[in-house]
């Protein structure tokens, strides 16, 4: 039976050491040669003079000044403000509403003593705002939800906003007085 083993194996060196070169194609690790192909053009056409040329005719004339902008009616720009004082040692305040656009909260910035901070808010607009001021104390960060007692107030902790059903009829300056009338 070892004998029969060693002839097969001989046999399979031979077939082996016999086989000759690869033919191209063969190999898979050969790469084959390809013919000329035409590479596609870049860029504009030889014969741009043979295009036809379109004429759409002078443009129409606008008259801006009659232009209908698409811009919410009932959208009113209001300065809320909360005086340096009722914000003592502040190193920032935001404002928080209980409902949109207020409620992701608006950063104020300190200017001549107020914190102020301006916003679009819907004459329709129902809910409260308050005012978190942001300190630093002994090197750790506290912070304290106040409101501005000078604007209205439904309680001592949030102001509230007056709804309206127009901009005008609603009184915007309340919310940026930061002191008594």
């Amino acid at each position: 039976m070892k004998t029969l083993e060693i002839a097969l194996v001989a046999a399979l060196l031979l077939a082996c050491a016999c086989s000759g070169e690869p033919e191209q194609g063969d190999d898979p690790y050969t790469t084959p040669t390809l013919g000329e192909r035409p590479l596609p053009s870049v860029g504009r056409p030889d014969d741009v003079g043979s295009l036809p040329i379109l004429d759409a005719g002078a443009p129409e004339e606008y008259d801006l000044s009659t232009l209908e902008y698409d811009v919410d009616p009932g959208c009113c720009n209001v300065t809320f403000a909360i005086a340096g004082d009722d914000a003592a040692g502040a190193s920032w305040v935001q404002l928080i509403g209980s409902a949109t656009p207020l409620a992701d909260g608006l950063l104020l910035t300190l200017d001549d003593g107020t914190w102020s901070v301006r916003a679009c808010v819907p004459s329709n607009y129902v809910g409260t705002y308050t005012y978190v001021v942001g300190r630093e104390v002994d090197g750790e960060l506290e912070e304290e939800v106040t409101h501005n007692p000078h604007a209205p107030s439904n309680d001592d902790v949030d102001n509230l906003w007056l709804t309206a059903d127009t901009c005008e009829q609603n009184t915007l300056d309340l919310h940026a007085q930061t002191s008594s009338p």
